[in-house]
């Protein structure tokens, strides 16, 4: 990684065919009210004039050039490798930044030194004044979704406190997070490559905390519509990866009992209406489980709290027995 410089903030803004989604994205970083030491655009094999675009318009922007496409996990990791802040803030290339969305959370950072990343208020960019996400929480099956998703902004959403994880389409880390616990894992590719980077946060002892004043207004599926078949297959598949590899094996028959239960009958259901996606992508997860259970072997060296203080973290947001298709929907930033 990039040599650390105390006190500054660094931005990563992973794109993909983003050209028409970039001008307010990277305006509204460039309209922070703590503006970043640098803005780091990695550009994950684009061929829409993203280059151009931004090499003739931002020149402020550090642009790093992927080929081919890699996805999500492996673009952002190559904005934080190179980053050379204390500070890392992930922003989606659909995403446009309220002015006070970095000193917002550098500020919730610098007050609390126990917690190692800050999720945003992520609202969509609609007008609607609907929640997209403030952060990432985990049904009693155990699967991962954004809490707070459809819900009408307002008084509950407005109190600073501690969530899971923080969704990486608006985040700031602390650089020592990453070095402690890695970066994004990118045989995810995308989707849940965040909520597995929590869990392994927590595990390693930081906390994640919700800013209600770092606010974002977020397109959503700018990148991957939640209605591709993309989406749905690696939502599928990583949900269960996650688990596996994540949780200890105390919880693992817990979990995995009410997850089978919840795949199944989803399963069977987009069977019926003849969408084969979802089986593909449950049935790719078994594939690669083994691999990802030896993962755990690996997560388990840097765990440091005790099963009990797992599960209350699980539950800090228990989405009750949400099934299955509502959760691959809400996990869509």
């Amino acid at each position: 990684m990039a040599v650390n410089l105390p006190g500054t903030i660094s931005v990563v803004i992973p794109t993909y065919n983003g050209i028409t989604l970039l001008p307010e994205c990277l305006d509204s970083v460039r309209k922070q009210e703590l503006l970043p030491d640098e803005i780091i655009l990695v550009d994950d094999g684009s061929c829409d004039g993203t280059q151009a675009l931004v090499s003739q318009n931002y020149p402020e922007v550090c642009l790093v050039r992927l080929d081919p496409n890699r996805g999500f996990a492996a673009a952002a990791n190559e904005g934080i490798r190179r980053a050379k802040g204390e500070y890392i803030a992930l922003l989606n290339n659909d995403a446009r930044a309220a002015p006070r969305w970095l000193s917002e959370l550098k500020k919730a950072l610098d007050e609390r030194p126990s917690v190692g990343s800050c999720s945003s208020k992520m609202l969509f960019a609609d007008g609607s004044d609907t929640i997209n996400s403030i952060g990432i929480g985990f049904t009693r099956a155990g699967t991962a979704f954004d809490v707070g998703y459809g819900q009408k902004d307002g008084p509950q959403f407005n109190r600073p406190r501690p969530v899971f994880g923080a969704c990486a389409g608006a985040a700031m880390y602390r650089r020592k997070l990453f070095d402690s616990v890695g970066l994004f894992d990118e045989d995810f590719y995308m989707w849940y490559e965040d909520a597995d980077l929590s869990f392994r946060a927590q595990l390693a002892g930081y906390k994640c905390f919700f800013v209600p004043t770092a606010i974002v207004y977020h397109i959503g599926g700018g990148t991957v519509s939640p209605q591709d078949a993309k989406h749905t297959y690696y939502c599928s598949r990583n949900q269960i990866l996650m688990l596996a590899k994540n949780l200890p094996s105390p919880l693992r028959l817990r979990y995995f009992r009410r997850l089978f239960s919840a795949c199944l009958k989803h399963s069977v259901k987009t069977l019926l209406q003849g969408n084969l996606t979802v089986s593909m992508g449950y049935l790719a997860a078994l594939q690669s489980l083994r691999y990802f259970l030896k993962k755990r072997e690996l997560t388990s060296l840097s765990s440091v709290i005790s099963i009990d203080e797992l599960s209350d973290l699980l539950r800090i947001d228990c989405g009750g027995e949400v099934g299955v298709k509502s959760v691959l929907s809400v996990r869509n930033s």
